[in-house]
């Protein structure tokens, strides 16, 4: 497996480094690229090989949430913002569609166009499905961060099977919402990741000073205390709307994680391990994940049987899909995570 792994992983890099060729980057950012390149190959390596796939792509997932976070909070105060993402997106969805209603109808859809490459962003996501939420997201690296930082759990909880569908009525609440009120109402009000001065309230003291305690109050629950005693992707799991979002348009994907029927002995290890509350008893009694399955592989490194696996068309394609999620991990994450890079060097040696 050394040789075909090495050929492949190889084909991950060159494919990551290419655009840099193409675009001629200055020096400092090819070679930040350069390298962010082969860290991901050699971590790809190391997959194609046969490692443990949970471990390895969490380390690439955190890299990719705390370099966006620098780059975009830190490293750039003027900013003091992030770009419009797909939570913000999807929460707003029905203020997009409407958006793009005016612009044809006003005869100026070239100026209001441009909004469509929002829309462009969730096509794209589809190729992934739920995998997304696992490998490529700048914001789920941090609850994906805090729930490893024990080895067991201080509580254990069941959540039944009907609880789990909060976040999909949460999004439709906040769609409906934010369409009626005109506003992006999930980054005004619930995002900790938009707690800078683009979205605070200017006038009214007391409402900025509310908006405030909710993002704190979200940040330290949802994203670092929950997961930390529970071990288990909170965030991600009950307040993300792109996480409820994909989990229905993401069974367009052909990619699925299958349960083996005759190799499961029922030990229910996976239900204890899925950080995602994605596989509980009911489900497994049907030899089934549920739609929010994130293919974050943690089931699949821990089944002592080895009865859950990647598939396509019933077919076992753990490379095919590894090798899709690291190709788009790296084209999204070449974007900021080597500028993060030579900007952190750049702070550390007083530049």
């Amino acid at each position: 497996m050394k040789r075909p792994s090495f050929i492949l992983s190889s084909f991950v890099f060159i494919i990551l480094v290419l655009p840099a060729f193409f675009l001629k980057e200055k020096t400092a950012l090819f070679l930040a690229k350069l390298v962010w390149s082969l860290v991901i190959a050699f971590f790809a390596y190391l997959l194609f090989k046969g490692s443990k796939i949970s471990k390895l792509r969490s380390i690439l997932f955190i890299i990719i949430a705390w370099a966006f976070l620098f780059q975009f909070k830190f490293a750039s105060p003027k900013t003091q913002g992030v770009p419009f993402c797909h939570i913000a997106i999807v929460s707003t969805f029905l203020n997009f569609l409407y958006n793009q209603y005016l612009a044809l109808t006003s005869g100026r859809w070239p100026v209001w166009g441009v909004l469509s490459l929002g829309f462009l962003w969730l096509v794209i996501t589809l190729i992934l499905g739920q995998a997304w939420c696992a490998w490529v997201c700048f914001y789920g690296g941090f609850d994906d961060g805090f729930c490893r930082l024990l080895k067991r759990p201080l509580f254990k909880i069941k959540l039944p099977t009907k609880l789990r569908d909060f976040p999909l009525a949460f999004t439709i609440f906040i769609v409906i919402i934010s369409f009626t009120a005109g506003l992006p109402v999930y980054c005004l009000w619930f995002c900790p990741l938009k707690a800078t001065t683009q979205f605070l309230e200017r006038g009214d003291i007391f409402i900025r000073h509310l908006q405030l305690f909710i993002f704190i109050f979200v940040a330290l629950f949802f994203v670092l205390i929950l997961p930390i005693v529970l071990k288990k992707r909170t965030f991600c799991s009950f307040l993300c709307p792109f996480g409820a979002f994909i989990s229905v348009f993401g069974q367009l994907n052909p990619f699925r994680l299958t349960i083996d029927k005759d190799k499961c002995i029922q030990c229910k290890t996976c239900i204890e391990r899925c950080p995602m509350f994605a596989i509980n008893e009911e489900s497994l009694a049907r030899y089934q994940p549920l739609n929010y399955c994130n293919r974050c592989g943690e089931c699949i490194d821990v089944c002592p049987t080895q009865a859950i696996k990647f598939t396509l068309a019933g077919r076992e394609v753990r490379t095919v899909f590894i090798f899709c999620c690291l190709l788009i991990l790296g084209a999204l994450s070449n974007l900021f995570v080597p500028q993060a890079f030579i900007k952190l060097i750049g702070m550390l040696s007083g530049g």
